[in-house]
């Protein structure tokens, strides 16, 4: 083989490597994106459900009978979100709600922990207060309606 017949060969075994890269490269960002975009839509059902979900979590412990869109959307969190941070205030929340405890603290966490692995960094900032009042939760215990700021 001459030194053209090694050029081409390289040429090809170059150009069939990008091919390969990039591929790859197209399916992990679309996997990644994808991944994102339900983790998105988990986080829009529990911030729409929160009144269903922290209501009946603490009304209806034994028997999830008031809003099933709720409950589903808050264990959907489980299934979908992998990283520590929301696994860790997911459970905090759940271990308050089973002792019937007011967690409505714990959630405002596990919201602020899920938004910040939906890459929807507004929340990270914000202090837990300006979160319940951002989401518009109807169930804040009255004495935080009456002083928000402490």
């Amino acid at each position: 083989m001459n030194t053209s017949d090694w050029l081409a060969a390289t040429g090809i075994g170059v150009s069939a490597t990008t091919l390969v890269a990039v591929g790859f490269g197209a399916v992990w960002l679309q996997h990644k994106l994808e991944n994102l975009r339900v983790k998105r839509e988990v986080f829009r059902r529990v911030v729409g459900s929160v009144h269903g979900i922290l209501y009946d979590c603490r009304v209806f412990s034994d028997a999830h009978s008031f809003s099933e869109r709720g409950i589903v959307a808050i264990n959907e969190v489980r299934a979908v979100f992998t990283e520590r941070s929301v696994m860790r205030a997911w459970e905090e929340w759940y271990d308050t709600t089973l002792a019937n405890e007011d967690n409505v603290e714990a959630f405002y966490l596990l919201v602020r922990e899920m938004s910040a692995e939906c890459r929807l960094f507004q929340y990270q900032t914000m202090p837990l207060e300006q979160i319940a009042q951002s989401i518009g939760c109807s169930c804040v215990p009255e004495r935080d309606r009456e002083n928000p700021n402490g």
